[in-house]
């Protein structure tokens, strides 16, 4: 009987560059594919992507795309990896949904810090919850680093 595929690894981040993800992924990946809601974006990272052949903007909202469906159009015998800066209105549906469409190989997220403890908390601790056993279920969750304040523009308050 064929072993089951391991489960993606879970990276919890806070990305630490004022530059565009979408950009700095394009200068390490093969092809980069990001969905992206708001509209007002799209003049900027057009612009910014210009010269990113590999990188593409698909119009739409993450939490009604069908993503094994776009993983199988836009990343045909490609590994494909998940990397995103998510709001906080958005974190738990998001993460759900990439995890649920069972295939990445990782998924990488920047989300709060209260958050990411929350995704990593041992059992037992005061972080742990529903949400905790769901993606530990589902993943190997790793919180990697903390960016500071005043890597953000504008910095966030408290």
């Amino acid at each position: 009987m064929p072993r089951p595929p391991a489960p993606p690894r879970l990276r919890v981040l806070r990305w630490a560059r004022h530059r565009p993800l979408t950009r700095e992924l394009s200068l390490r990946a093969e092809r980069v594919v990001s969905v992206e809601l708001d509209r007002s974006l799209f003049p900027i990272l057009a612009e910014t992507l210009a010269d990113r052949p590999n990188a593409e903007i698909c119009p739409g909202d993450i939490l009604k795309t069908d993503i094994p469906a776009l993983v199988r159009e836009k990343f045909q015998g490609l590994t494909p990896l998940a990397c995103a800066n998510l709001p906080y209105n958005i974190t738990s549906p998001a993460i759900t949904a990439l995890l649920e469409a069972k295939c990445f190989s990782a998924i990488t997220v920047m989300i709060q810090r209260e958050v990411a403890r929350r995704i990593c908390a041992p059992p037992g601790s005061p972080d742990y919850g529903a949400f905790s056993v769901f993606c530990q279920y589902h993943a190997h969750t790793e919180l990697l680093f903390d960016v500071p304040p005043d890597c953000f523009l504008p910095a966030p308050k408290g």
